[in-house]
């Protein structure tokens, strides 16, 4: 009987084996770094999502708390011009003393009609003004808290220097020529106490690399790293809160930089045109334009295709979400997508 030849045992020579090491070799160089900034695109895509959703809820929260309610923002002490974390947040009811007759009588200064002094009426009722505790007091005190008499008419800022005074608010264009004083004593007048908004409960944390980047974001044509309000409210060690809020119907109405520690100015000031928030890159927060962007000098995020403008029309409360325009020249040239979103919205 015959026996069979044995065959040869199957494999690989070693030219074709090293073809097969140049390919995969090539593959790593060409695919792999796409497919690393698909992924970061999406984790800003994500976060710009979430950040959406988030505002979305503000004129849901404020409709059912019937008072100012919306979003917290809170940047990074290592990066003031980057955040992450996210919280909701709720004006508190007004303060309108413990008493049904607390009042205060309003004495503008005799050389400066900007200040005037507030006496509370009755004099016995002083303490009905104000509940027992430092800390409550300190709230009530706190820079930023407007004071409004006989719930109609302007707000005032006011605070407790020695005792209670109140102003008026110039950063919004009030002025002698156009605001009055309530009539000066024997008047009193009851008054509301509007506190600053307090953030709610854990926050949302944006992940994967993704930030706010504040510099570039900001209100109508005006960017908060340009506004001097946010630079009176903070430094680059102790950056401002931000916080955008809907009135009671729902309509995005003030913005609020909150001063994060003694001697800074908080600023209150009404929403007056949509606000813009960039969303990109964690470590590119705050970078300058660069006119040829290079790996070591990226650029600012509102340069990178991988960036999310978000655009907030303040009179429906509807939240738009796009693209930054590729190969911009300028933050507004960069928005030309979310400014169409919002013209479209108000058609």
């Amino acid at each position: 009987m015959p026996r069979s030849m044995p065959r040869a045992a199957a494999g690989m020579t070693l030219v074709e084996l090293l073809v097969v090491v140049a390919i995969i070799g090539l593959l790593a160089v060409t695919v792999l770094p796409n497919l690393a900034g698909a992924d970061g695109q999406r984790e800003v895509r994500n976060a710009a999502g979430a950040v959406s959703s988030q505002l979305s809820r503000g004129p849901a929260l404020a409709i059912e708390q019937r008072r100012s309610a919306g979003l917290w923002l809170e940047p990074l002490a290592s990066n003031p011009w980057a955040c992450i974390d996210l919280y909701s947040a709720v004006v508190p009811p007004a303060y309108r003393g413990d008493s049904f007759d607390a009042a205060f009588q309003v004495v503008p200064s005799a050389n400066n009609s900007l200040v005037a002094d507030l006496t509370p009426s009755p004099p016995a009722g002083a303490a009905s003004l104000q509940p027992p505790g430092a800390s409550v007091l300190g709230n009530f005190t706190q820079p930023g808290n407007l004071v409004q008499f006989g719930d109609s008419g302007p707000l005032f800022d006011i605070v407790f220097n020695g005792g209670w005074k109140a102003s008026l608010r110039t950063a919004v264009g009030q002025a002698p020529a156009n605001t009055i004083w309530p009539a000066a004593p024997p008047a009193a007048h009851p008054f509301a106490i509007h506190r600053l908004p307090m953030r709610l409960g854990q926050p949302l944390v944006l992940g994967g690399g993704a930030a706010i980047d504040l510099y570039w974001s900001g209100m109508g044509n005006a960017l908060f790293s340009q506004d001097t309000r946010y630079n009176a409210a903070g430094n680059a060690s102790s950056p401002p809160k931000i916080t955008l809020l809907c009135d009671s119907a729902g309509s995005f109405s003030e913005l609020c930089f909150i001063a994060s520690q003694a001697g800074l100015q908080t600023a209150r000031i009404p929403v007056t045109a949509p606000v813009y928030l960039l969303v990109g890159r964690l470590d590119r927060c705050g970078q300058a334009f660069q006119q040829t962007p290079t790996k070591q000098s990226p650029g600012a995020n509102w340069q990178s295709p991988d960036s999310f403008w978000i655009g907030i029309d303040p009179q429906s409360g509807i939240v738009k979400v796009t693209e930054a325009k590729p190969r911009a020249v300028s933050p507004l040239d960069s928005q030309e997508y979310i400014r169409a979103g919002l013209t479209a919205v108000r058609l």
